[in-house]
């Protein structure tokens, strides 16, 4: 599900980007990606951390 998610943002985000907002935020569509990208690692990165905190490692 998030593949798609991210493929559809690829292909369609610019544009919806500039439709909800406007010109002006034109330029975060590829922070926006960026963030779409690093999500999920961020998300499994905290699931660790809190794993190896409950081990007191």
């Amino acid at each position: 599900m998030d593949i798609v998610f991210l493929a559809f943002m690829a292909t369609f985000g610019h544009y919806i980007i500039v439709f909800l907002f406007g010109a002006d935020f034109a330029s975060t569509y590829f922070m926006t990606l960026l963030m779409l990208l690093v999500i999920p690692c961020l998300i499994y990165s905290k699931i660790i951390g809190t794993l190896f905190s409950a081990k007191g490692k």
